[in-house]
């Protein structure tokens, strides 16, 4: 049985990305965290990562007046520490408007958070449909971060569904898929 998420705490989002450019969507990030805090949606985020746009960031979330709600760590070097921030939060986000298979997200499927994504690339792959969100859509995110923090049930479906997507990307489920894919060329 899942464990129903304390609504006493605000729901902690985390996001582990570098700030080279906006190609990672923090802006729309700290958008949603404002958004959700004129809902009064009780919700914090903490950014994980460093590069020539961070203080543009934390002067935007000073800006809109969400700095009280958003902490930035910067580069955290150890990849066990960054695991283990991300275990400690109730919601990963990828927020990019681009990516790959995203890697950070399949670390992130594997230290048992949730995580929702953007359609952007890869993560359509990764995660099931009812977590991914519109890429640049505040909204989009701000209405399923909402979900999350209001809907129990659907927090415990999240949970659950992210547990079945990780699985995907375990080493039975892979030489499966990879058998399947010798066994199709050969034919």
């Amino acid at each position: 049985m899942v464990a129903p998420r304390l609504k006493s705490r605000p729901l902690e989002l985390i996001c582990a990305a570098m700030m080279h450019n906006h190609s990672k969507g923090h802006h729309y990030l700290i958008d949603s965290v404002r958004c959700l805090m004129l809902k009064n949606i009780n919700v914090s985020c903490t950014l994980i990562g460093e590069g020539r746009i961070r203080r543009e960031l934390e002067e935007y979330s000073t800006l809109i007046g969400v700095s009280d709600r958003i902490r930035f760590l910067g580069l955290i070097p150890s990849s066990s520490e960054v695991q283990r921030l991300i275990s400690t939060a109730d919601v990963f986000v990828l927020p990019s408007f681009q990516e790959g298979l995203p890697r950070s997200l399949i670390e992130a499927l594997a230290s048992g958070t949730i995580c929702i994504g953007s359609n952007a690339g890869g993560i359509p792959e990764v995660l099931p449909h009812s977590l991914i969100f519109e890429k640049g859509d505040t909204e989009s995110l701000s209405t399923l971060v909402e979900k999350l923090a209001t809907c129990n049930d659907f927090y415990k479906k999240a949970i659950v569904d992210c547990m079945d997507a990780f699985d995907s990307f375990a080493p039975a489920s892979l030489d499966r898929m990879q058998k399947t894919y010798v066994e199709e060329l050969c034919l």
